[in-house]
C-alpha cells in the first residue's frame, strides 16, 4: 500500500510537471506573438510616417511654392516633384530637370534682396553655406549697397544699379574708410559671416 500511495504520489508529480512545461510554453508563445505584433506596428508605423506607406503631405508651405513660381494648384502638381527651394529645380516624372529659378539679372529687376534681414538679423551658417560664391559676393556688397555704397566693380555696377531700392552716393574709398560708422552691428557680424565662406 505504501508503494501503491509512492507511486501515485509520484504519477501526480509528473502530471502536475507536465501541466506546468505547457503552460510555461503557452506564456512563451504568447510573449513572442505579442513581440512579433509590436514589431510588426512598428515597422508598419515607420514606413507609413516616412512617405512610404501611403502618400505624406508636402512639407512645403503654399506660399514658399508661390513663392518659388510653383503654384500648388496647379494641374501638373502630381507630375512635379520639388527638390529645393533656394534654386527652383523642378523634376517631372519621367525624370527631366528644369531650372525655373531666375538668374541674378532677371531678380535684380524685382527689388529682391538675397537675405532681406541682414540689416537687422544675424545671419547663421545654415542661411549662407548653400550660396555660391557669386550669391555671396552680391550678399554681402547689398549689406552696403543699403547705404548707399558705389561700387567699381561694373557687375556690381549694373547688378545693384537696376534694384528700384539702390542710390548709389557714397565713393567706395569714402564708404570703406567710415564702414563700421555706417554699419550697425547686425550687418558688420553678417559681412563677416559671409566672408566665411566666400
Amino acid at each position: 500500500m505504501k508503494s501503491e500511495k509512492v507511486k501515485n504520489e509520484k504519477v501526480k508529480r509528473e502530471k502536475d510537471q507536465k501541466q506546468g512545461a505547457g503552460k510555461e510554453r503557452i506564456a512563451a508563445v504568447i510573449a513572442a506573438i505579442v513581440i512579433v505584433v509590436f514589431l510588426g506596428g512598428s515597422v508598419f508605423a515607420g514606413l507609413a510616417g516616412s512617405g512610404i506607406a501611403g502618400k505624406e503631405k508636402s512639407r512645403v508651405s503654399k506660399k514658399e511654392l508661390e513663392k518659388a513660381g510653383i503654384s500648388s494648384d496647379s494641374e501638373e502638381e502630381s507630375n512635379i516633384q520639388v527638390l529645393a527651394l533656394d534654386k527652383d529645380i523642378v523634376i517631372s516624372k519621367d525624370g527631366t530637370a528644369s531650372d525655373v529659378s531666375a538668374d541674378t539679372s532677371d531678380a535684380s529687376s524685382d527689388g529682391d534682396y538675397i537675405f532681406p534681414n541682414s540689416d537687422k538679423e544675424y545671419l547663421t551658417d545654415a542661411d549662407v553655406s548653400g550660396l555660391s560664391k557669386d550669391q555671396l559676393r552680391i550678399a554681402r556688397n547689398e549689406i552696403m549697397a543699403r547705404h548707399g555704397r558705389i561700387f567699381d566693380s561694373q557687375d556690381l555696377k549694373d547688378y545693384f544699379g537696376s534694384k528700384s531700392w539702390y542710390s548709389g552716393t557714397i565713393s567706395p574709398s569714402d564708404f570703406d574708410a567710415n564702414m563700421n560708422s555706417r554699419l550697425s552691428a547686425v550687418e558688420l557680424a553678417n559681412v563677416e559671416m559671409i566672408k566665411k565662406y566666400e
